[in-house]
Parts: C-alpha cells; structure tokens; sequence
C-alpha cells in the first residue's frame, strides 16, 4: 500500500479514536480550564502589543510538541491544555506533511514485518 493510503486510513483512524474519547469525555467529564492569570495577561500583552506576533500560535506550537513528546497522548495534551474535549484538543494539532508521511511510513514498515514473521 502506498503511504497517502496509510496516512488517509492513519487520519480515518485519529478521527475514530477522537470520536471514542469525545463520547468517553462526555460520561466522564473533566474540570473546565480556568481562567488567563494575571501573569499569563501581561505576557500576552508584552508580546502582542507590537504586533506581528500570534500569541495563541505559541499554545498550538507547545500543544502540537506536547503531543509528538508524549507519544501521542491526547489525554495528557488534554489535561495540560485545560481543554474539555479531545476534539477540541486535536484541533490544536498542526501536523506537517513529512511528519505525517513518517509515521505512515512507520506503520507500514511494521506491518510489513509483521507479516514476515
């Protein structure tokens, strides 16, 4: 299988398992985040005030990092963004093409292994 049809059914697959955890949030449902700290406020502020810079572009950057470092651990992703639903998490993923074909391509070597043994 070529690997824009790994990384097609790779997506299909992420969705499934968001919908899953969507539905397994629901019955179980999680703190709501809390509000900006005063802190958090005047940072914003500072770098923001020139323009030119996206301060919530930092958060998907740090979101999308925590998330290649944790394995793909979309429940810790979720617990340190504050987000309530992994949908909502997911939505903070910015996944470029040569790290999604990566995985494909990791996948597919896998099951190409395993179907040697």
């Amino acid at each position: 299988m070529k690997s824009a049809d790994w990384l097609r059914t790779f997506k299909r697959a992420c969705r499934k398992v968001a919908d899953q955890m969507e539905t397994d949030a629901e019955l179980h449902p999680m703190q709501t985040g809390e509000p900006e700290s005063d802190e958090s406020q005047r940072i914003r502020e500072l770098l923001t005030g020139d323009g030119g810079y996206i301060y919530h572009g930092t958060r998907v950057t740090g979101l999308t990092w925590t998330y290649r470092l944790s394995g793909g651990n979309l429940r810790a992703v979720q617990a340190i963004s504050g987000h309530t639903s992994p949908k909502m998490a997911l939505r903070y993923q910015r996944a470029e093409m040569d790290y999604l074909a990566a995985i494909a391509g990791n996948v597919s070597d896998m099951i190409e292994r395993s179907a040697k043994s």
